[in-house]
């Protein structure tokens, strides 16, 4: 749901109410989608390290939709949602052929989630909002750029990016999502002929233990690996 996010951002910016270089106040505190509570995220190691200094203070928006991406990091998400509010985001992914993508919520938002209310995604329509992000007409090229260059520039690698040979020269623009019983990657996938392909790989049902996440991980770089090789076989 968080490329869903970074699309509406940068739909926001093409039409002028949003800039690249507003300054974004960091907070850990938000609202729940139930009944306007606060709860408080914290910033964890390793996904907010970058984004932790700004607390208090104001970051720009395209360093915190950057920080959303390449780092997954859920206080960026719920600052972006902030500006642009899950309805917009899901009108948009609607508009763009993903409305298996449900965003209904912050993340983390532990009192939505006890009533039911959860973000959720699908195969097709994560392919189809990868294809968008690089291909759409409703986002200007300079906004379709910048989506691939974000979302190429992801710091967990392990699994599409992982299956295909580092000297084949692919450029891997994907994300990632990864919870308790969950281990999600979706990618764009751009060959040195130009050629392109979509590539999407969502495991639930592993047991919801590392083990078995591992077993799923080692899969998904085989299943890479094979489409890969089937796009570049003779």
């Amino acid at each position: 749901m968080k490329t869903a996010v970074l699309l509406e951002a940068l739909r926001r910016v093409d039409e002028k109410t949003l800039s690249l270089s507003t300054g974004v106040p960091v907070v850990d505190c938000f609202s729940s989608a139930v009944d306007g509570s606060p709860f408080k995220l914290e910033l964890e190691p390793g996904g907010d390290d970058r984004l932790a200094p700004y607390l208090g203070k104001h970051a720009r928006l395209d360093f915190v939709m950057r920080e959303m991406i390449v780092r997954s990091s859920n206080v960026a998400t719920n600052l972006m949602l902030g500006l642009c509010p899950p309805k917009d985001v899901q009108a948009f992914a609607d508009a763009l052929g993903a409305p298996g993508v449900k965003v209904r919520r912050m993340v983390e938002d532990e009192k939505a989630y006890q009533a039911g209310i959860s973000n959720e995604t699908d195969a097709e329509g994560m392919a189809a909002l990868m294809e968008a992000a690089v291909k759409s007409p409703k986002l200007s090229v300079e906004a379709r750029r910048l989506a691939f260059e974000i979302l190429a520039a992801q710091e967990f690698n392990g699994q599409i990016p992982a299956g295909i040979p580092k000297q084949a020269g692919a450029v891997v623009a994907h994300k990632t999502g990864s919870i308790s019983k969950v281990q999600h990657d979706a990618a764009f996938v751009r060959l040195p002929d130009g050629r392109e392909y979509v590539l999407v790989l969502l495991a639930t049902d592993f047991g919801a233990n590392e083990e078995g996440r591992k077993r799923v991980v080692e899969t998904t770089q085989k299943m890479s690996r094979a489409v890969w090789e089937a796009m570049i076989a003779p």
